[in-house]
């Protein structure tokens, strides 16, 4: 709750011993559930577990693959389970930025990963689009880029290094892009106070301040 902020279930004292449950023991719908499936990762039983989980109660092969989460610039460390080629389930993946904490659409937004995605660069030619490698691709934009930067915008996020951020400036500057963007998060209290849409330290400092 603490890392969350948002506390939908605790513990209820009774007379023969604690229980967990909704606030008030009212329905999880009607309280502050944000449906980010912490608390199926803290279930002590494993008494809770997602619908969208496709890995069935019996045994299977499966592999595990430890990734950065890319929905948006938090650079959350994300773990799926694969059997064959398909995900089948995301769980959170311990890290020094985010601890151990996933959105909702890092658990259960996977699903967008399953359908046809491009995996390798194409090229527009005046009669088709062809397939292509990595280096015809960067070869092309050295050549065409001064004329298409007036209609080119930057995209960028938090989770940059500051090297990585001066490059992409300097490329900026040397075409002369002005359309400048960077994921940001929604309603931030950072943004308001620092003026900066992303955290300035990881979650794992929390452990060593005297004061929050």
């Amino acid at each position: 709750m603490e890392i969350q902020g948002v506390g939908a279930i605790r513990y209820i004292k009774s007379e023969i011993n604690n229980k967990i449950t909704p606030k008030f023991e009212e329905p999880l719908l009607e309280n502050f559930c944000e449906s980010c499936g912490k608390c199926i990762d803290i279930c002590a039983t494993g008494a809770l577990t997602s619908l969208s989980m496709k890995l069935k109660s019996a045994s299977s092969t499966y592999t595990e693959n430890v990734t950065t989460c890319g929905i948006c610039g938090s650079g959350c460390q994300i773990n799926y389970t694969i059997v064959g080629n398909k995900i089948v389930q995301a769980k959170s993946k311990k890290n020094p930025l985010t601890d151990n904490n996933i959105c909702f659409n890092s658990r259960f937004g996977f699903e967008v990963l399953q359908r046809d995605r491009l995996i390798s660069p194409y090229i527009r030619t005046e009669n088709e689009i062809k397939k292509c490698n990595w280096d015809e691709i960067f070869e092309m934009l050295s050549e065409k880029l001064p004329n298409l930067a007036p209609n080119c915008a930057i995209f960028a996020n938090g989770s940059f290094t500051n090297e990585e951020l001066f490059l992409i400036d300097q490329i900026a500057k040397k075409f002369n892009i002005q359309k400048k963007f960077s994921w940001g998060l929604n309603s931030s209290a950072v943004q308001e106070k620092l003026g900066i849409n992303f955290s300035p330290n990881p979650t794992s400092d929390l452990l060593q301040t005297d004061l929050i």
